[in-house]
């Protein structure tokens, strides 16, 4: 893994090498925020990042808790990736487009739309064993927030107080998407600039 930056979670970590970054195996914790229904699910998981001739095989499995429901879950997504750049294009499963970005300077802002939908997202880098990615979606069929967290499930090194983020952790409120598990600031802190 070629990857520049402070470790801590308050700045950016800066990649080098996506493909290298990404690989390996992941604890996620998300946080679904259903403005439109009044409902906070919650999801708690492992996401795997294996080797493909393009770049990588996004697969993840949880456990989803969402109003009523709650059960096993799976999303797949593909990643091209070179090991020469910070640059990936993600495609759903079904190879359509998703989104392209550059985690260069350890933040990428995304956008995709989905009918009238708009998704607005960032990718943040922390350190080599941690990132968040921020979703909000805005449309005449949903209204949601969604943040999850990433800790590398192989490593136990630069996570914050030692243990793994919580579903508690999570914060997707959009004063606070640069930094959505709160760690190392105050929770009432704002932080302006970042996706309204």
């Amino acid at each position: 893994m070629d990857a520049t930056g402070p470790s801590s979670l308050g700045t950016r970590y800066r990649i080098r090498d996506l493909r290298a970054y990404l690989s390996g195996t992941w604890r996620i914790a998300r946080r679904i925020d259903g403005r439109r229904l009044g409902v906070i699910g919650r999801l708690e998981g492992v996401a795997s990042f294996a080797p493909t001739a393009q770049g990588l095989q996004y697969d993840e499995v949880g456990t989803l808790e969402f109003s009523t429901y709650r059960g096993c879950v799976t999303q797949r997504y593909l990643f091209d990736v070179d090991d020469t750049s910070a640059m990936g294009e993600v495609h759903f499963a079904d190879g359509r487009p998703f989104h392209i970005f550059d985690l260069s300077t350890g933040v990428a802002d995304v956008a995709h739309d989905c009918g009238a939908d708009r998704y607005r997202g960032r990718y943040r880098t922390f350190c080599a064993d941690g990132w968040a990615i921020v979703w909000n979606v805005a449309g005449p069929r949903k209204r949601l927030s969604i943040a999850t967290r990433y800790s590398r499930a192989s490593r136990g090194r630069n996570r914050p107080h030692g243990r793994r983020p919580t579903l508690e952790d999570v914060d997707c409120r959009p004063e606070t998407c640069a930094n959505p598990t709160g760690w190392d600031r105050p929770r009432s802190l704002p932080l302006n600039g970042d996706l309204p």
